[in-house]
């Protein structure tokens, strides 16, 4: 591993955009090889967050899908159960406070107080959308509270006028270190 200590490795991934083709074709498989060479802080979880509503079981056959036809990885059913425990999912829009704060409480719910790394945020989506996701989270303060970090997609902003306007909203939510 490298000199980063695991205390300071995300034990909490939210996914923003978890019902898109990304997640399915290319983060979720990807998070599974991972976990299968050891290279996942212990113990994590995946907390897909979209505007589809659907269960935990309906969005861990989705990735289960994803995982078998995309992942590369060598299948083993037991490495996939274990894995798939750790995946929960949440409906809600992008732009409403309201959803941010259902997806904090099912985030204290399944975590309690014993998660002590950072959560990352992942967000799938086009740069609209981010946009969208990143001034729900500035106005909820959502990022501030579990020394989280985030991570985008490309492209960041669809022109220079949207990029300046994706980092004015980011740069007071997160320290540039955990962009």
């Amino acid at each position: 591993m490298s000199s980063t200590s695991e205390d300071s490795l995300p034990r909490t991934i939210v996914i923003f955009g978890a019902s898109g083709d990304v997640t399915c074709r290319k983060f979720i498989p990807a998070l599974f090889g991972l976990t299968q060479k050891g290279h996942m802080a212990q113990p994590f979880v995946v907390v897909g967050y979209g505007r589809s509503p659907k269960s935990d079981e309906q969005f861990r056959a989705e990735m289960h899908q994803g995982v078998r036809k995309y992942s590369g990885s060598v299948w083993a059913e037991d490495a996939w159960r274990g894995f798939a425990s750790s995946l929960y999912y949440v409906a809600g829009d992008y732009d409403s406070p309201h959803g941010l704060a259902s997806l904090r409480k099912r985030l204290d719910e399944i975590n309690g107080s014993g998660n002590s790394g950072p959560v990352l945020y992942y967000l799938a989506l086009p740069p609209s959308v981010a946009e969208q996701v990143l001034r729900t989270m500035a106005q909820t303060d959502a990022a501030s509270r579990d020394n989280a970090r985030i991570m985008l997609e490309k492209p960041f902003g669809l022109d220079l006028a949207s990029a300046q306007r994706m980092n004015a909203i980011l740069a007071p939510l997160f320290p540039e270190e955990r962009i």
